[in-house]
């Protein structure tokens, strides 16, 4: 396999322009393909990115999973949408990932991580990180966390949910056996919700991340304000 499916979000662009897509990209050639042109009018144009253009890409079966903010859209083989669904803490999406039948999506807008159970086809937890400086809103939902940070369950089916922020900007999730690994562009650190609900540190990385992940004892993730790929220790450094 030399092909890759990648996304764009075109920032600069305005009310009636494309403003992304969904690209085949051949390794061996350099050819690219575009199979889906973003030009959605409805969304909103305020901000740097706003709702702009496709983001996170999921994979479960023969379906190509693929989020555009607020809404994720299910694809074909042949890039033809065959689904859609929505939610009311999901916000400015970015990363999704896929393990076993659940499809975890970070909310941006509201601080979250929200799970998606692929077989019920229905939103199954959300849990919602907060500082512990802020004022709590969350009524007598359990509280869990470090001497900084706390994390909130809540049933993203019901109004009991979080109110909007994006204090942290989580852009990343990463799932594996160890529990749900996610970090932001504001937090500087990898934070893991063990299978248990605790919220844990497990590393710490440049202010401005993107994309971080565990990478066996290391941390793999895109240097963004270094403009670099990285692969770092567990405590920042290379």
């Amino acid at each position: 396999m030399t092909r890759v499916i990648t996304s764009s979000v075109v920032r600069s662009t305005h009310k009636g322009e494309s403003h992304g897509g969904v690209y085949l990209v051949d390794l061996q050639s350099g050819e690219a393909e575009q199979v889906v042109d973003w030009n959605d009018e409805t969304i909103s144009w305020e901000g740097r990115g706003a709702d702009r253009g496709l983001r996170g890409i999921a994979f479960h079966g023969d379906a190509i999973y693929l989020a555009a903010s607020d809404e994720i859209f299910v694809f074909s083989p042949d890039f033809t949408i065959i689904d859609s669904f929505r939610n009311a803490y999901l916000k400015h999406c970015h990363e999704i990932t896929i393990h076993g039948d659940t499809l975890y999506l970070t909310s941006t807008g509201f601080d979250s991580i929200l799970l998606f159970d692929l077989k019920q086809q229905r939103f199954a937890q959300g849990y919602c990180l907060r500082s512990l400086r802020q004022p709590r809103r969350e009524g007598a939902a359990r509280l869990l966390g470090s001497r900084t940070r706390r994390l909130v369950p809540f049933d993203p089916n019901g109004s009991g949910g979080p109110q909007a922020a994006d204090t942290f900007h989580i852009n990343s999730v990463h799932v594996t056996a160890d529990g749900i690994y996610l970090c932001g562009t504001k937090l500087a650190e990898v934070l893991r919700i063990t299978p248990g609900g605790a919220l844990e540190t497990v590393a710490r990385v440049p202010e401005g991340s993107h994309n971080a992940r565990p990478y066996g004892e290391h941390i793999l993730l895109n240097d963004t304000p270094a403009n670099r790929i990285a692969i770092l220790e567990r405590g920042g450094t290379l």
